[in-house]
């Protein structure tokens, strides 16, 4: 190497240092200067592995057109190289003396290499330039370092600024084994430069590194918040699609693939079988041995029954005992009687749980496509139905589903057919359940909740009434009925309290695909003299999962309108909060299931205080519901969330006991 002492060119550019979160490693290639060049991102990357590559960060070939248009617009050859001098680019405007005779040598290309790697050494003060090994020709280098890390050089160079010391060249065309007349000939074509030329290209190539360094942290930054964002919205799908304690899909996710069975079997000609499945005596073994042995049961029914499935098969879990098994492409319906009868001989067997024997057994309904049913929501009150037939003729057994089999068939039936006299003769009505902030006495929202109590058929609550009205076709009256009442109870509560909290209504989302929905909406606020501000729409989370156009307009027109939209059971279905940016959402009820597992499961915690979070970032008010013990109220509280319902604070009330309610709390404040 040349005796000569190598110029720092001081070009007083700071270090690039930046900050990325802990995380898996950054793999791929992110592009090369897509971001803005100047300035760091206030970040560290202490969590960023020791063997970060230039392959980790910046597109090979994007990396080669900015080198092949600077060494163009330069006059100069130019390579970016690993910090030992292996090359990452192909090289750019090489000479021929060092293309085709110095590097094809063995000794040549080491010496190359070894150069390359000095030249490339870190300097913060500016680049390094000095002559090669050849004797005359000027290079220059500088480091590319992300975050601390010495990732790659770039170099330029292969220019003559003096004098030629011809003698001490062909000496070293000797030393590494080149032909003296075509190492003559080939340095006769290399460029020449002054010398303060060469130092101002080296200056701006600094520069240039620099804002590389800086624009490969924001490149890694945008790769790993990508990363995360990705493997955190995997785990809410996963939540949100497969039941935590058993890992099973849950009802959402077996709904979706019934439907999807339903429709390949409608093309094809064959059956769809659905078993539902109910734990006899699960209760009793919950109850006395505690969660702990309930949950250790679930977990080995849940395997058990996935012993039985056949490929392609969906066992899922419903909820507390409940499962489902989807059997679709089904040729025999034989074949649906055969696997019941093992999961019924399977679960009968007793399960030993921390030393101790425990015994529960199963009742399985079974319905079948199309014979019982061509939409899921048939089918599976279908098997419900006779699940409960099988326990009804004593339990650990399994019953095909005939039209009217039990007692509870009879009844839906029966519903279903007083439903339209209900209405007409008042049968219908409304209590109220306050929604309160932590601490507060007087409720800042009320939700009414429908009811209907028949002479002839006793109490039905919500969860029988509203399938049995959408089936009926009779869900627009009895929604234009709740809104009425409400609509005038909010009002009369104003009077005769003071108190003017805001008013939750629950809606089918066939009631926003009506025409004049808006306008019938508006009618009844104006009727009964309340403020739209003052009322709040509730909907299935579900309900937004995959909206019409013609839903989305009416909620864009329900907003303008002045009334809110607040989204029920969010946390179980489908609807992932990026999909909320397209209705005007304004709040979210946390799922009572999450909600009453923040005490005893850490996932339910997890994802509560996560929604709660991701709420609260997109504006969001969070409600936690069916909040039943002071620990549950205390989690949502830790969690961030200051609103609350359940029986913990009030159970439902008539509008009496509601004003009485009222009047105290507004006593108390």
């Amino acid at each position: 190497m040349s005796g000569e002492e190598p110029r720092r060119l001081t070009g007083g550019y700071p270090s690039v240092e930046g900050v990325l979160p802990a995380g898996p490693t950054v793999g791929g290639a992110s592009p090369a200067l897509r971001l803005p060049l100047y300035g760091a991102p206030d970040v560290s990357l202490d969590a960023l592995p020791e063997d970060l590559r230039l392959d980790d960060i910046f597109d090979l070939e994007e990396t080669q057109r900015i080198q092949d248009a600077f060494a163009l617009a330069m006059g100069v050859a130019s390579i970016i190289t690993y910090p030992d001098g292996r090359p990452f680019t192909r090289p750019s405007n090489f000479s021929r003396l060092c293309a085709d005779i110095i590097r094809k040598t063995e000794r040549g290309l080491h010496n190359c290499m070894r150069s390359d790697a000095l030249l490339g050494r870190v300097d913060t003060e500016g680049p390094i330039v000095q002559p090669c090994l050849s004797g005359g020709l000027i290079d220059g280098g500088t480091s590319i370092v992300v975050g601390g890390r010495h990732v790659g050089n770039w170099l330029i160079g292969q220019v003559l600024s003096g004098p030629v010391d011809t003698a001490r060249m062909l000496a070293y065309a000797r030393e590494i084994g080149a032909d003296e007349d075509a190492y003559r000939e080939a340095l006769a074509e290399v460029t020449r430069m002054p010398a303060d030329q060469f130092d101002r290209i080296a200056s701006a190539l600094f520069e240039i590194a620099r804002q590389l360094s800086s624009t490969g942290i924001k490149n890694l930054l945008l790769a790993r918040k990508v990363e995360q964002l990705h493997a955190a919205e995997q785990q809410l799908k996963r939540l949100a699609l497969y039941d935590a304690l058993t890992e099973l899909p849950n009802r959402t996710l077996a709904i979706d693939r019934l439907q999807q069975s339903i429709a390949q079997a409608a093309r094809s000609g064959v059956s769809v079988g659905v078993l539902f499945i109910d734990l006899d005596r699960f209760k009793q073994v919950n109850d006395v041995h505690g969660h702990s042995v309930g949950d250790s049961l679930l977990r080995e029914a849940a395997r058990r029954l996935t012993g039985c499935c056949r490929t392609g098969d969906t066992i899922a879990r419903l909820g507390g005992d409940e499962f489902l098994l989807l059997l679709p492409a089904l040729r025999e319906a034989e074949a649906a009687q055969g696997i019941a009868a093992k999961i019924v001989e399977r679960l009968a067997q007793p399960f030993m749980i921390a030393g101790q024997r425990h015994w529960v057994t199963a009742s399985v309904g079974i319905a079948l496509y199309p014979d019982d049913g061509e939409s899921s929501e048939r089918l599976l009150m279908c098997a419900d139905t006779a699940m409960y037939s099988a326990k009804e003729s004593g339990r650990n057994g399994f019953q095909r589903f005939r039209a009217v089999m039990s007692r509870r068939a009879l009844r839906q039936l029966s519903l279903m057919e007083a439903l339209p006299q209900a209405i007409e003769r008042g049968e219908l009505f409304l209590e109220y359940q306050p929604i309160h902030e932590i601490g507060g006495s007087m409720p800042v929202g009320l939700e009414a909740l429908l009811r209907w109590h028949s002479p002839e058929l006793g109490s039905c609550e919500p969860a029988e009434l509203v399938p049995i009205a959408e089936e009926a076709g009779l869900m627009g009256l009895v929604d234009r009925f709740v809104l009425e009442q409400a609509c005038g109870a909010a009002v009369r509560w104003v009077g005769a309290s003071g108190a003017a909290p805001f008013l939750a209504v629950n809606l089918s989302t066939a009631s926003l695909g009506r025409d004049a929905f808006v306008d019938t909406l508006a009618d009844i606020l104006s009727r009964a003299g309340l403020a739209p501000a003052r009322l709040a729409i509730e909907l299935y989370e579900a309900d937004l999962a995959t909206p019409t156009q013609a839903q989305l307009k009416t909620l864009e027109a329900l907003s303008e309108l002045g009334v809110s939209i607040l989204i029920d059971h969010y946390g179980v279905g489908t609807a992932g909060l990026h999909k909320l940016k397209h209705a005007p959402v304004s709040s979210l009820k946390i799922d009572r299931a999450l909600v009453q597992g923040l005490a005893k499961d850490s996932v339910d915690g997890a994802l509560v205080c996560a929604i709660v979070r991701l709420g609260e970032k997109l504006g969001l008010k969070v409600i936690g519901e069916g909040v039943e013990t002071q620990a549950q109220a205390d989690g949502l509280c830790d969690c961030g969330c200051r609103l609350i319902q359940g029986r913990l604070i009030s159970a439902p009330l008539g509008e009496r006991d509601l004003l009485a309610y009222l009047r105290r709390a507004a006593a108390e404040g």
